[in-house]
């Protein structure tokens, strides 16, 4: 690529990111579409799931036990929508300020977790059907970008291809 470019990488909430980016704080974001906006552009389809340990087991006769990125967090909302109007109690148990803190409580069977695939931990598995849990929304996940140099537009179009890629959305 080129040699020259110096590039910083944040990572967080989607809300986080582009309230950065419209400070003038970043030079592009990859975020979660917000459909109120005009300049994003689509860069994939990311798809959410229940996701708990392999062991992980839940009684029908008392809430389920969620563990959730803080607010705001659009999968943690829709999850938390699509409970309600499924008439499923839930309870709180874990709420986390980062994916892998919730995937640490997913692994130590603590809670089933509202998540994107990509996001979930590599032994957690979908128990949505298994357990009756409504399905949940995909995302979509857009680029935002106010960038004209040349050379940077290349490389936040080869960052998004890498991105796209490891969605398994070419």
């Amino acid at each position: 690529m080129d040699p020259t470019l110096c590039v910083e990488i944040r990572i967080g909430a989607s809300s986080e990111m582009l309230a950065a980016y419209d400070a003038g704080e970043l030079d592009a974001a990859f975020a979660r579409r917000d459909p109120a906006r005009r300049d994003a552009e689509r860069l994939f389809i990311e798809q959410c799931g229940w996701f708990a340990a392999p062991q992980w087991s839940h009684h029908p006769d008392e809430p389920l036990r969620i563990a959730s990125l803080s607010a705001p967090c659009g999968v943690r909302e829709n999850a938390l929508k699509a409970l309600d109007e499924a008439g499923i109690k839930w309870t709180e148990v874990f709420v986390g300020g980062g994916i892998g803190t919730v995937g640490a409580a997913v692994l130590a069977g603590l809670a089933v977790a509202p998540m994107t695939r990509r996001g979930c931990p590599p032994r957690a598995i979908d128990v949505g059907s298994r357990f009756g849990l409504p399905p949940l929304a995909p995302i979509e996940i857009a680029t935002y970008t106010r960038v004209r140099d040349p050379s940077m537009q290349e490389a936040i179009r080869i960052f998004g291809a890498a991105l796209r890629s490891a969605s398994g959305t070419l």
